[in-house]
């Protein structure tokens, strides 16, 4: 049986990077993975023309569009599967939350806060041990 998607929100997902044709081809491939997700149907995307950033060697390209979800928990995934740097929730104008949806929300953010936290101190930790071990080589 297919559910009717009741959610309906706007979104821009941007990538930027270098080459100019990596970008663009980047975000195409990333629109193609998310249409042929079961939890979204893409009504409408538009694309942006790609431009290079002034102050830096890389190219950013975005682009706009409308999707439909089920539920709210969809809504969530999509903002922390495919980080998008807008999203507009346009339909419905309220939504009822229980305690057990906003909790297991909160559990999850935290979750991926955690992830990111022990992923940036790893780095670090990288980092500092490749600038100790490069003095040592310059020495």
């Amino acid at each position: 049986m297919i559910m009717e998607k009741k959610i309906l929100f706007r979104a821009v997902i941007e990538v930027l990077g270098k080459p100019k044709e990596h970008v663009n081809e980047s975000l195409h491939n990333y629109i193609k993975n998310l249409k042929e997700s079961d939890r979204y149907l893409v009504l409408n995307e538009e694309y942006a023309e790609i431009k290079k950033q002034e102050e830096q060697e890389m190219w950013a390209a975005f682009a706009e569009l409308e999707i439909k979800a089920e539920k709210i928990e969809d809504l969530i995934a999509f903002c922390f599967d495919y980080m998008p740097s807008v999203i507009e929730i346009i339909e419905p104008k309220e939504f009822s939350l229980v305690d057990n949806d906003i909790s297991t929300f909160l559990n999850d953010l935290q979750a991926r806060l955690h992830h990111v936290d022990m992923l940036t101190k790893h780095m670090k930790i990288e980092t500092d041990n490749l600038k100790r071990n490069m003095s040592f080589l310059l020495k």
